[in-house]
């Protein structure tokens, strides 16, 4: 099993042994790429997954993005925002958004910031966003003569010779579940130079002050770092998770170029002091810095008076006098103990369980649990209508929340409910606040059984409203980086 805390030690291993830090193939930093490498090993293995970066074959968007591109009057903005296409899902309206990219979208525009969005779709993606100012683009909208010649070009016989020594150097040190394969870290690389070109062209376009990302660590992510990087324009990660105390993209950079990384963004957008704090410590004194932002989507919540239509539907399927267990989803399958926690829970029939899928979750991975509960003819469930709702309106209604390792457990905090971790890597994440008692852990079905039978008070205390991981002051982004004065 390969939890979060052996990849920080294999990271450390490697860095002792060789300093990466200085290390660039076709102008690229490779030592962030191939962080990625590691933190993209998980303790499962999707074999039906796509790869993410292929591109959807759809020449009619590809034609409307040329004319776009070459025929519309370039519209100069402030701020160039890029968001994944996984990272899209839908609303109970069916609009496609963004949660954590497009309340920082809204916030500037409040700001009276001009704010582009763009997406990059891919295989996975079966239909175009609902969405203004959205753009389809693909790497075949770059000249393709210039990647053949590049491909003849001395400059790319002597970097993947360059590039290939060095892999061979990392695989010494790493065992056959952590390996390199050379072939796809070139392709990798090759993405990277490539996108980065054609943001480039985008953004002389643009001429933004900003450039946005929610998620920075993809191949896409670091090409449109990089281009604004070339460019002079600062870029900023918005943070859509936890990012400490392991997480290897934002923590536990042991060597960092004086100039900083080049397909690292400038500013590392926090929800609060814990997630500054900590990226901070290993980027002091570097062009890299966390700040603190807040959590836009839970603030703007808050003052969102109109209610959910799902939540009313899922209030109707629920019945009156049950006990709402929300469950929270990682990337991997349905813990085996909150499986049991159903059969057992589901013989007294006075509770009702939401299972909300992660985003990036596709419901394949727990067809079987779900079709087994059926199969039990246990229907005190739901997971379609409550991966479509709102986190925040699932959490008003719920009593009781469980996860393996999701930040809903901290967003959990502000609607008065603990958390119940029930996997070794929620564990290695709410360390501290599992010690403070503000989170329960346990693996054991027998215990949570018993949390929920007994009624156990998952209130919070005065103590505990201190230890709100999301900050509630409200931040001027456009003071936070001083795009008035750009």
């Amino acid at each position: 099993m390969i939890d979060a805390q052996t990849k920080v030690r294999l990271i450390k291993k490697l860095e002792d042994k060789k300093q990466f830090q200085n290390l660039k193939i076709f102008d690229i930093h490779i030592w962030p790429v191939i962080r990625l490498h590691f933190a993209k090993i998980s303790n499962f293995q999707n074999k039906n997954q796509k790869k993410i970066l292929s591109t959807k074959k759809n020449y009619l968007k590809l034609l409307n993005f040329f004319f776009k591109s070459f025929f519309q009057k370039t519209k100069i903005v402030d701020v160039f925002a890029y968001s994944r296409s996984e990272d899209n899902i839908k609303d109970e309206d069916n609009i496609y958004y963004d949660k954590n990219l497009d309340s920082v979208i809204k916030k500037f525009r409040t700001e009276s910031q001009s704010i582009e969005k763009y997406i990059l779709y891919n295989n996975n993606s079966n239909e175009l966003p609902n969405i203004e100012e959205v753009y389809h683009f693909s790497l075949l909208t770059y000249s393709t003569i210039n990647y053949i010649l590049f491909r003849l070009s001395i400059l790319f016989k002597l970097n993947i010779r360059k590039f290939k020594k060095e892999i061979l150097f990392l695989n010494k040190f790493l065992d056959k579940n952590f390996k390199i394969d050379t072939n796809d870290m070139y392709k990798d690389l090759t993405i990277i130079y490539f996108y980065s070109k054609l943001f480039q062209k985008i953004l002389k376009k643009k001429k933004p002050k900003l450039v946005i990302v929610s998620c920075y660590y993809n191949l896409i992510g670091f090409s449109l770092i990089h281009a604004a990087n070339k460019l002079n324009i600062p870029s900023v990660d918005v943070q859509h998770g936890i990012c400490e105390p392991v997480h290897i993209m934002y923590n536990n950079w042991n060597y960092i170029p004086k100039k900083g990384y080049n397909i690292l963004p400038n500013f590392f957008m926090s929800w609060g002091d814990k997630t500054a704090d900590s990226i901070n410590f290993y980027f002091n004194n570097s062009p890299h810095k966390a700040v603190i932002g807040g959590k836009l989507d839970l603030n703007q919540y808050k003052f969102d008076k109109n209610k959910s239509i799902i939540i009313k539907k899922l209030k109707k399927i629920i019945g009156k006098d049950k006990k709402i267990i929300l469950f929270t989803c990682s990337l991997r399958n349905i813990p085996e103990n909150f499986y049991q926690s159903i059969i057992e829970l589901s013989k007294k029939n006075n509770c009702f369980f939401l299972i909300r899928f992660h985003p990036l979750h596709r419901f394949s991975y727990s067809e079987k649990l779900i079709n087994n509960l059926k199969k039990n003819k246990i229907n005190c469930f739901d997971y379609k209508i409550t991966s479509k709702a709102n986190i925040y309106d699932l959490l008003s209604i719920s009593d009781f929340h469980f996860t393996g390792d999701s930040t809903v457990a901290y967003e959990a905090l502000n609607f008065n409910i603990k958390s119940i971790i029930i996997e070794k890597e929620g564990k290695i994440f709410f360390s501290d606040y599992i010690s403070k008692k503000i989170f329960i852990y346990t693996e054991n079905f027998n215990e949570i059984v018993s949390i929920i039978n007994n009624n156990i008070n998952f209130k919070l205390d005065k103590n505990d409203r201190r230890e709100y991981y999301i900050t509630n002051k409200v931040v001027n982004l456009s003071e936070l980086f001083d795009l008035n004065e750009r």
